[in-house]
């Protein structure tokens, strides 16, 4: 038996001003997703930025390639998938930071097919800055403790199953 701990973090002094893009694509419970979808921004000048055409199934990683086409200032966004649909549906959030106002990022899905095919891109924030940890065990006992250090900081020793006060508290000196 093995355990699997899962820690994420999204730190840093400037995600007080982050946006976050939702883009999905879906299709009826009946019918599978498939084809392509294009995202695109229009500048002040009315020139129109386009990603080209992107896999039903692109990944986050490439999806982060992709909106780079579009303004190559969004190179410290973090996109992740957030639900992915048996019938080939999918989401991605794209969660902008660096105090960089994000463009309004329309899609078109007329390169999808499947019945009730589309996509779409929703802008929402400002969110204040994001810090997750999860913890999740397979098959085996959680216990012990861990630190956290955040700006040349190191906490005391955390319980495995702290709150978020203790940790705050902790965090605060």
């Amino acid at each position: 038996d093995s355990c699997e701990i899962e820690i994420g973090f999204y730190l840093d002094s400037d995600w007080s001003r982050a946006k976050v893009l939702s883009i999905s694509t879906s299709v009826y419970d009946n019918s599978i997703l498939g084809g392509t979808f294009e995202l695109y921004t229009k500048k002040s000048n009315n020139n129109i930025l386009k990603t080209g055409p992107l896999p039903y199934n692109i990944t986050a990683n490439e999806m982060h390639e992709a909106i780079l086409i579009i303004d190559n200032r969004f190179n410290s966004t973090i996109v992740t998938e957030t639900s992915i649909a048996k019938n080939g549906g999918k989401s991605w959030e794209i969660m902008f930071s660096d105090n960089i106002e994000p463009l309004k990022i329309e899609a078109n899905g007329n390169g999808l097919f499947g019945d009730g095919a589309s996509v779409m891109a929703d802008i929402s924030g400002p969110y204040n800055e994001v810090q997750a940890i999860n913890m999740r065990s397979t098959s085996c006992y959680l216990h012990g403790g861990f630190k956290l250090m955040f700006n040349g900081f190191q906490t005391s020793a955390l319980a495995w199953n702290a709150s978020a006060v203790d940790i705050a508290k902790s965090l605060e000196g």
